[in-house]
């Protein structure tokens, strides 16, 4: 029986060593299945990592260009409408002092009428009443005549001593 009995402590310290050798190769597999996992992680970490800062790169670099374009068509309609509102402005210039001009002759005529009839002659207008003016000779009027023209228009004629 003990030849039994050793070869059950000899099986028993063998299945041991081989448990023990087992566990330290399953153990070392576990280390090098998780460092692997780790530095693929890490990888995989990496890749997202660049490929968002790229993402970005890209989405700055139109965000900027889409700034640039929309300050530019900002700029354009500006200068636009600069020039369209100094033509305005030039035009309506022209226009005043043509009226300007047109006026200042006006009141040379006015003058010269005055000059040539003595007193001058006045035109008033009646507030009480639109459209209504009236014609005020000279003291010195005389032989005041009413007809009217070949362009339908009244033409008062008098001599002014």
């Amino acid at each position: 029986m003990s030849g039994i009995l050793d070869l059950a402590k000899a099986f028993e310290e063998t299945s041991k060593q081989q448990a023990q050798r087992t566990g330290e190769s399953v153990k070392s597999e576990f280390v090098k299945l998780e460092q692997s996992i780790s530095e693929a992680l890490k990888s995989s970490g990496k890749n997202i990592s660049d490929a968002i800062h790229e993402q970005n790169t890209r989405q700055t670099t139109l965000l900027r260009r889409s700034v640039t374009i929309a300050l530019i068509w900002i700029l354009v309609c500006g200068v636009l409408l600069i020039g369209i509102l100094s033509g305005i402005l030039w035009f309506q210039g022209t226009l005043i002092a043509s009226r300007l001009d047109e006026m200042n002759s006006y009141s040379q005529q006015l003058t010269d009428l005055k000059a040539k009839s003595g007193a001058g002659v006045e035109i008033l207008t009646d507030d009480t009443r639109k459209n209504k003016y009236y014609v005020v000779l000279p003291k010195s009027a005389k032989g005041v005549e009413l007809y009217t023209s070949k362009n339908d228009k009244q033409v008062v004629t008098y001599t002014a001593k």
